[in-house]
């Protein structure tokens, strides 16, 4: 089988599913299996056209199904503040790349920015328009992030290629094109990577499924050990590739949110923590920054466990250079050697410009306050399903911080950001599922009641 021929088959089967099963089923048993377990490098490429990878085959997909079903009206959910700023992200960064090149460039940027970020986005608000629609996408993503996280292990552990290996087999498509087998080496292991383009990509994605697959228990108590099982191999393949930062989200988001759904004053104690480690290692911070300001002296570089501190000395002073809708001239031209933005924040300050990042940050610092906030006011088993999504996206937030925003976050990122405020309105847990069982598949019953089964 061809690349081409896997995006057209998988167009397909998105259309008939939404036609025959509804969105929400399509979006549980497709979209999330394809940006966990699927390449997004397979491509169909048409001349003149945006190039089509398995996630936006499902994108469009969704969209098609949906209005050759006449469902398309159930993917226009109540209108609120957030949809505008999203539509407003997705916007400035069409505009900072149209600016950049031409007309052109701009509606293909509008329809890639549409496809990779504001469709997923508007399909997580109706999914998880109820109770009845995070159910139905927990298991499959718990089931696929458990795939993913022994993976992760194996390549780590054997040295081994192996869902590469899968996927260059089944379509004879060089599945990585850059990070092959015998690259990638750290502390004698090889770093795993699993379908995505880099080994951050993977543990950013790891972190933000393990908090989910955990709340998979507090929905369906049946399950349970399964739930449990697969949060122990996602927080396991954390280790796979290799990677401090999210070894340290993940063991941050887990202490502090699990202090929150026991009721503990959790941001009271992350904040003595926090202070007492200021205190202790001032001195070692401040030798840091004189050691990686050296570096950049004398080398123009400076080793992968600095290089975070020194992209941000270089280029936070480039912010106020890059104008309204952004520079991306300026990534490597002082230093050339510092061409890799690996700061989400920094990266779309520097691609989409004050309006671009500013929008960006808000999104994600007011998603973060927002999941916080609904957990302190919830009890019970809400407080822990609460305390499972906003480790999930703070989690997230975090690991950006230490990667570029990837188009395979951001098909995670959105959707995450759908659900936090979905979840964070008033009655939404005690919300009866759908009437009919074809779209979700839940049992009409509230958070409670599934809780006590």
């Amino acid at each position: 089988m061809t690349p081409p021929l896997f995006v057209l088959l998988t167009l397909l089967a998105t259309v008939l599913a939404v036609i025959r099963r509804g969105t929400p089923w399509t979006f549980a048993r497709i979209y999330i299996p394809f940006i966990l377990l699927v390449p997004s490098g397979i491509l169909l490429e048409v001349r003149g056209l945006t190039e089509l990878s398995p996630q936006r085959a499902v994108t469009v997909g969704i969209f098609l199904g949906s209005l050759l079903s006449g469902r398309i009206r159930e993917l226009v959910p109540s209108w609120r503040k957030l949809d505008l700023w999203m539509l407003a992200i997705v916007l400035s960064y069409s505009v900072s790349f149209g600016l950049a090149t031409d007309l052109k460039g701009f509606f293909h940027r509008l329809v890639t920015q549409s496809l990779d970020w504001g469709l997923p986005y508007l399909y997580a608000r109706t999914v998880f328009r109820d109770l009845s629609g995070l159910r139905a996408v927990l298991p499959p993503l718990a089931i696929c992030g458990a795939l993913l996280g022994c993976f992760s292990l194996y390549e780590a552990r054997m040295n081994d290629r192996l869902l590469a290996w899968i996927w260059n087999a089944l379509l004879g498509y060089p599945v990585p094109d850059f990070w092959q087998n015998g690259g990638g080496m750290r502390w004698g292991f090889l770093r795993a990577f699993g379908p995505y383009p880099h080994p951050l990509v993977l543990g950013t994605i790891l972190v933000a499924c393990a908090p989910l697959a955990l709340g998979w228990s507090w929905l369906d108590r049946k399950r349970r050990l399964w739930s449990y099982f697969a949060t122990s191999a996602l927080c396991a393949g954390v280790l796979g590739p290799i990677s401090r930062g999210p070894i340290l989200a993940l063991g941050l988001v887990t202490s502090v949110f699990s202090m929150a759904a026991a009721r503990l004053p959790a941001l009271i104690l992350t904040g003595i923590a926090a202070l007492a480690g200021a205190v202790v290692f001032s001195d070692t911070a401040q030798d840091l920054v004189e050691s990686t300001e050296a570096d950049l002296a004398q080398e123009g570089n400076t080793e992968s466990g600095k290089y975070r501190l020194a992209l941000l000395m270089i280029y936070v002073e480039e912010i106020p250079k890059v104008g309204m809708f952004g520079d991306e001239s300026v990534i490597g031209a002082n230093y050339q050697a510092a061409w890799s933005i690996d700061n989400s924040f920094l990266f779309m300050y520097m691609t989409g410009g004050w309006l671009g990042g500013s929008l960006f940050l808000v999104l994600v610092a007011a998603t973060c306050i927002r999941a916080y906030r609904a957990l302190l006011s919830s009890s019970g088993v809400q407080r822990k399903v609460r305390a499972c999504i906003a480790a999930a996206f703070t989690g997230l937030s975090i690991c950006i911080a230490n990667v570029w925003f990837a188009t395979e976050i951001a098909a995670l990122c959105f959707p995450l950001a759908a659900l936090v405020w979905n979840q964070a309105t008033p009655g939404w847990y005690g919300s009866p599922a759908r009437p009919t069982s074809r779209t979700a598949g839940a049992p009409p019953a509230g958070l409670e009641a599934s809780a006590r089964r």
